[in-house]
This record gives C-alpha cells, sequence and structure tokens, in this order.
C-alpha cells in the first residue's frame, strides 16, 4: 500500500462491500481505506467507518490502536469537531508514552503543529514536557520540533538554542534538516 495507495483505494472501494464483512474484516477495511485516503491527501470527510475500527481495536488491543486513533482524529479535523479531535490526539499521545514509542511521539507532536489544538498554551508546553522526556538529544526531529513549538509560545530564547543546537547535530551528522531548522530559526 505505502507504493500504491491508489491501487488499494480503487481495490477496497470497488471490490469490498464493507456491509458484508465480519468485524475485524470491517475494522481492517477501514483502517485500510482511511490509510489508502490519507497516502493519497484525499478528503477524510467520508471515512468515518474508521471510528467503528477505533472501537474494534480498542476493544481487542490491537496493535493498531495508535495508528487508528491518529486516522480518526485527521478524519474528525476534515470535520472540524474540535472537541472530539483534541480527545483523540490526547489519547493518541497517552498510548505512545505507554508504549515509550518516541516515532509516534514526534509524528503526533507535528500533526499538533498543524492543528489549532497547540493555541492554549499549556497544552503547548505539555507537548514540549512530553517530547524533552522521550526523545533523546540525538534526534534531529526532536529539535525541529521544539523549534516550532517554542516558536507559538513566542520564546526567542528557546527557538534560538533548539534550532542552534539541531543545526549543529545536522551538521555534525551531515542531515538534510539542517537547512530546514536554520530556515524555521530565521
Amino acid at each position: 500500500y505505502r507504493n500504491n495507495p491508489d491501487s488499494l483505494a480503487t481495490l477496497l472501494e470497488e471490490k469490498v462491500n464493507p456491509l458484508e464483512l465480519s468485524g475485524v474484516e470491517r475494522a481492517d477495511y477501514a483502517f485500510w481505506l482511511t490509510k489508502a485516503h490519507q497516502k493519497q491527501q484525499r478528503s477524510l470527510i467520508n471515512d468515518s467507518l474508521i471510528f467503528f475500527s477505533l472501537a474494534y481495536y480498542k476493544q481487542t488491543e490491537s496493535p493498531r490502536l495508535l495508528e487508528t486513533y491518529l486516522l480518526a482524529a485527521t478524519q474528525i479535523n476534515w470535520t472540524e469537531k474540535a472537541i472530539i479531535h483534541d480527545s483523540l490526539l490526547t489519547e493518541a499521545i497517552r498510548i505512545a508514552k505507554i508504549q515509550k514509542d518516541t516515532a509516534h511521539v514526534l509524528d503526533i507532536a507535528y500533526a499538533l503543529l498543524q492543528y489549532d489544538f497547540l493555541k492554549n498554551t499549556q497544552r503547548t508546553e505539555k507537548l514540549i514536557q512530553i517530547i524533552r522526556e522521550f526523545t533523546d538529544k540525538e534526534n534531529i526531529d526532536s529539535y525541529l520540533i521544539l523549534t516550532k513549538l517554542f516558536q507559538q509560545l513566542e520564546a526567542p530564547d528557546s527557538v534560538y538554542k533548539y534550532a542552534h543546537n539541531g543545526t549543529l547535530l545536522a551538521q555534525k551528522l551531515n542531515h538534510p534538516l539542517e537547512y530546514y531548522i536554520t530556515r524555521q530559526y530565521v
């Protein structure tokens, strides 16, 4: 699916009737269809069946639960129901923390930067705390996200600190984010 989400979406939309599927099959159908639509950068406004997946995966404690919370939050974002969106992302962060999943913590933080979720200073500060707790000093992405978060807080000293340290690490590792981090700071 990663290399060809168009084919997956076409197959699921044209060849499968979700009403004829069992519980696990329907949950998987909605998960993969929503994931394909997201990968295609299509609107997710009609992908509300992802909430069936979320309920099913919650009940069965599926390893897909964290990713399903993120898909559900993205789908809700299309419908502009901010309260539900916030609660889904908050739960996704909680699960990522429990799983000590640094990559997902950073993915969620990056997703949150795209939404109005962080216009609340307390939420932004909490997210900064989580990122500091779950990432190490050798993670360039964490420097980039922390730089952006401190920009939202209008904290220039911290913006400088994280942008500078991220740029130095990117130079040391010869990483392509060097330019991007520098640009964020400027």
